[in-house]
């Protein structure tokens, strides 16, 4: 069994900036990933980030043939854990369905 990913093992708000930087750069671009996150102190190496940035590429569902429209990525704060949604309606649909179910959470 290999190591935990060294990402996965930042703190929540660190990992969400390499994930935003790797989706920014669409997947790709991992040395200029890499220099922006070693400038804001993360250490990693780019293999570690590379291997990071395929598997969050599968898990957002951004793949060729994808006949979906819409990737909604859930993260629960406390606990970091995500969770990964596709759908084929548009991203308006989706969001008003989650607003509606927040407001009916929070009534």
């Amino acid at each position: 069994m290999g190591r935990a990913s060294s990402i996965r093992s930042l703190p929540v708000d660190l990992r969400q900036r390499a994930e935003a930087l790797i989706r920014q750069h669409d997947y790709a671009q991992i040395d200029h990933v890499l220099a922006r996150l070693v400038a804001e102190g993360v250490s990693i190496s780019r293999s570690g980030l590379h291997r990071y940035a395929q598997q969050l590429k599968e898990r957002d569902g951004l793949y060729a043939g994808n006949p979906d429209r819409t990737v909604v990525v859930l993260m629960d704060r406390a606990t970091g854990n995500v969770t990964t949604l596709t759908s084929a309606a548009e991203a308006s649909v989706v969001a008003q369905a989650i607003s509606k179910l927040a407001d009916v959470d929070s009534a």
